[in-house]
């Protein structure tokens, strides 16, 4: 297999599958990992604009491109996996602390510590995420693994479930950093017995629609009569979604409260603002200035009270 390594057909494979496969699982675990360490604190301030700045660049995109080019190649000379495992787990750490510039800090070994233990949650994460559904999936289909890393289209279908599982992760990380509800994502829907009528009606028919998809679709004989490419398609298709639609749903829940909290903070800020114009003018005698800006206090107050009294409307017709 090795000699095999550098001929068109390896290295179009390895490529392929870096690129559209393993990248995006290992870039899910550089951040996941630097984001427990603490390396992204910065998301929370409000003069950032991008989650991943020049300055990151090396430091996430590294250790995601070498570490998933790796793991390709091992995989395409048949290296055992528990070694290659390790390997990868190896690298990736090595990577990761050299390209975070540590050494030389006071607390480099404890940062040390926290991302070698991040690491390796992250590693059974994704080993943990792999192994709820797939090995079934392959069952199903009558599939080998080997069968399996044989085919780009089969990789990268299996993965879609994996993937949005792992992104979801990221994306919470990110909101519970960027947003004023700090990631708590049952809170808004909690709050609202329509919302958590809906909440709890969405898992029912979710669990209802695999129950009858099991027994009406997804039985032996209807298997037999398809092709192992278009079992795995159902079969994913199947798994993603209850994923989707009960993901959709918090989303758009959260999005919907944190924007309105975000209303109601402009508008307090645009108070406080006010109050302390006329504060400053009241200190230097400038009457004239004072008179204008109460008689904006009392725009923006009527403004405000008509942007509450509909949002109380609005919930109270929801609610009943």
């Amino acid at each position: 297999m090795f000699s095999n390594l550098f001929t068109y057909d390896g290295i179009a494979k390895i490529l392929i599958d870096t690129l559209l496969i393993s990248v995006p699982e290992v870039f899910f675990w550089v951040m996941f990992t630097l984001t427990l360490v603490g390396e992204f604190e910065y998301w929370k301030e409000p003069e950032c604009k991008r989650l991943i700045n020049k300055f990151d660049y090396v430091r996430v995109f590294l250790p995601t491109i070498v570490v998933a080019l790796l793991i390709n190649i091992m995989d395409y000379m048949g290296l055992n996996m528990y070694i290659s495992q390790l390997i990868s787990i190896s690298v990736f750490y090595i990577i990761v602390v050299l390209t975070n510039d540590v050494f030389g800090d006071a607390s480099a070994l404890k940062w040390m510590a926290k991302a070698f233990v991040f690491m390796v949650l992250g590693f059974f994460i994704i080993q943990i995420l792999k192994n709820i559904y797939i090995p079934y999936v392959l069952y199903m289909a009558n599939l080998s693994v080997k069968e399996v890393n044989g085919s780009f289209l089969l990789s990268f279908i299996l993965t879609l479930p994996v993937r949005l599982l792992q992104y979801s992760l990221l994306l919470y990380f990110v909101i519970r950093k960027r947003t004023f509800l700090k990631g708590r994502w049952l809170k808004p829907i909690l709050s609202s017995p329509l919302l958590t009528a809906l909440l709890f009606s969405i898992i029912v028919f979710n669990i209802l629609f695999l129950q009858i998809v099991y027994k009406t679709v997804i039985s032996v004989e209807t298997l037999k009569e398809l092709s192992s490419t278009s079992i795995v398609v159902l079969l994913i298709g199947v798994v993603l979604s209850p994923i989707i639609n009960i993901m959709a749903f918090l989303i758009g829940c959260y999005y919907l409260k944190d924007k309105e909290i975000k209303d109601k903070v402009s508008e307090a800020e645009k108070l406080h603002n006010l109050s302390e114009n006329i504060r400053v003018y009241i200190n230097h005698g400038n009457y004239d200035n004072i008179r204008w800006k109460l008689n904006g206090v009392k725009i923006e107050v009527e403004d405000i009270a008509d942007s509450i009294y509909k949002d109380d409307e609005k919930d109270k017709h929801c609610i009943g």
